[in-house]
């Protein structure tokens, strides 16, 4: 399960028990819209006005695409 807060961070955790696997850092204000990609790969949209891609199971943080001009409300992950 994956979940973006207010708090800017996205936590990735286990289905079963619930427990906080990883915590990804890097926006600068509230995610507020997540997505599954193709090879484990995270999107999160902020209201930083940026979308970040991560690597689900390093957390470390791929690439950032910047250029919208408002919150990224909603994002689709693709296979």
């Amino acid at each position: 399960i994956c979940s973006g807060s207010l708090d800017t961070t996205v936590k990735i955790c286990d289905a079963v028990t619930g427990t906080t696997k990883r915590t990804l850092a890097g926006h600068a204000d509230g995610v507020i819209s997540i997505a599954w990609g193709s090879k484990g790969t995270i999107y999160s949209g902020s209201r930083d006005h940026n979308i970040h891609l991560w690597d689900s199971v390093t957390g470390k943080l791929k690439k950032i695409l910047e250029g919208h001009t408002s919150k990224v409300l909603t994002l689709c992950g693709s296979p």
